[in-house]
């Protein structure tokens, strides 16, 4: 499901976009003049949700409601010359959300927290991508909005350096998740010979407010054989529009946030208490006269390791799927840098996911199994966090929603409190995910995708409130997509 809150930008990005879809589009009319080489193609698929077990009842109701989707994607491309290259891609979509009901009978006591009809509906359209691309010899740059992955053979789950924040250290998943896997900016890519490929790629923060800074990344990809091996890393907000929101000290905090932000204090047998940028340890002032004070900033770097091993390189003849026979992994640190009280340990930071391309000799045209383990301390829910729900609240009353906070939400739905011990949820149940997905396609136009999967499924309530369906692995859900070529 795309999920409200990437979608929603700000009246800037807005027209960004549409100065970019604006030039790209005269670029392809020009060359379409000049030669009919426009290339027209495109798609319409529907998608049918269901949770399939009881959910997690954090915001929304996901037990056994259906969710539908639907809409569509037209691909617009030119190549005036041998070097260059133009594409523009326009998508709509259409489907519903869930909504957080709290029932009460006749006396205003509660009876129910979840309503089986709650579902919205939401219906949007969108720029997919909009880039020109030079290509000479092993050396190719492109420009604009434009889709780019690392790896390809992920199917639902990992893609840690592309998706999701670093401080805290959100996982999403989702096949055709269509805002994710995006970027604005500019992908550098040079490859020498067939099994070298490095690509260099600077990007605007678009997913998560304060929009705008500058990410650099890079992604390395070596073949040999049946091995092919990756490696890359991610600085998020290497360049920071504005620092004293970005990475404030805490003189910042209160100049820029335009207020005293809520106690934040650690101390002897308490809980973290939830507040914009920064913790206060107060354990130690009897002995030494002060207390210890620690900022943390969204600005931060991953890195990430990954590799496949195609066996079908070492089999006489195999006649099903190309991507068949495979196995591959992905293990990333969402953060070098440790931290006091919230990042003390780099285990806590390292998702890892390990997946298979089982054979099915041309029954299927890909059938994947992934299992991701992650051992965060806290609930992997950005609610609070993104969009335009209140994010911080301050002592006089004033609240912002222009940022997200580098520490992490409650473990309690709804709670101020920060606390890494169980509340209504548990968060060393949700260590495992796991994903079974396959597709077929028929009649050379039309598409089945159809997964299975406990993962980190999250569907936004009236609120923009985001929470994972799947608290542990016994709760999951099943998809079926329908894709028709155009």
């Amino acid at each position: 499901m795309v999920s409200m809150s990437k979608i929603a930008g700000t009246r800037g990005r807005r027209r960004s976009c549409l100065l970019l879809s604006a030039a790209i589009a005269s670029g392809l009319a020009a060359s379409a003049g000049a030669e009919p080489n426009l290339d027209v193609s495109g798609y319409a698929w529907t998608q049918y949700l269901n949770g399939l077990t009881p959910m997690y009842k954090g915001a929304a109701n996901f037990d056994y409601n259906p969710f539908f989707k639907a809409g569509g994607m037209l691909f617009l491309g030119s190549q005036p010359s041998e070097n260059w290259a133009l594409e523009i891609g326009l998508g709509v979509a259409y489907g519903n959300s869930a909504i957080k009901k709290t029932l009460k009978d006749t006396s205003g006591n509660i009876v129910a927290k979840t309503n089986p009809n709650s579902i919205s509906l939401d219906m949007n359209a969108f720029l997919y991508v909009a880039d020109i691309t030079f290509k000479t010899g092993a050396y190719s740059l492109k420009v604009g909005k434009f889709h780019y992955t690392y790896s390809d053979y992920n199917t639902n789950m990992g893609l840690y350096l592309l998706r999701g924040p670093v401080y805290p250290g959100f996982l999403y998943s989702g096949f055709h998740e269509i805002p994710d896997l995006t970027k604005i900016g500019a992908l550098s890519s040079w490859s020498p010979f067939e099994s070298l490929r490095w690509d260099m790629l600077a990007s605007f923060e678009t997913d998560f407010k304060p929009y705008m800074d500058l990410n650099l990344s890079g992604f390395l990809t070596y073949k040999a054989g049946l091995f092919e091996l990756g490696a890359g890393f991610e600085s998020q907000r290497l360049v920071e529009l504005n620092p004293c929101i970005t990475s404030p000290d805490g003189a910042d905090v209160d100049e820029c946030l335009g207020g005293d932000p809520s106690p934040v204090y650690v101390g002897a047998g308490s809980d973290l208490y939830k507040g914009a940028y920064f913790v206060i340890d107060s354990s130690g002032k009897a002995a030494t006269g002060k207390s210890d004070t620690t900022t943390y900033s969204l600005a931060g770097t991953k890195v990430m390791l990954r590799g496949a091993l195609d066996f079908k390189k070492i089999m006489p003849e195999y006649g099903g799927s190309a991507k068949d026979y495979v196995l591959y992994f992905e293990m990333a640190l969402l953060g070098v840098k440790d931290y006091p009280y919230l990042y003390e340990k780099k285990i806590e930071r390292m998702p890892m996911l390990v997946g298979m391309n089982l054979p099915t000799y041309g029954f299927l045209d890909l059938l994947s199994l992934e299992v991701e383990y992650y051992d965060s301390p806290f609930q992997n829910d950005p609610y609070k966090l993104v969009g335009t729900y209140d994010v911080f609240h301050f002592s006089d009353g004033n609240s912002i929603n222009y940022s997200m906070s580098p520490i992490p939400p409650s473990n309690k739905a709804g709670d101020a409190h920060l606390s890494k011990t169980q509340v209504d949820y548990d968060p060393s149940k949700d260590n495992w995910k796991w994903s079974i997905y396959l597709t077929k396609k028929v009649q050379k136009k039309i598409t089945f995708i159809g997964q299975i999967a406990s993962d980190h499924w999250r569907v936004p309530n009236n609120n923009f409130v985001l929470y994972e369906a799947a608290s542990k692995p016994s709760e999951f859900y099943g998809s079926l997509r329908v894709e028709y070529s155009l």
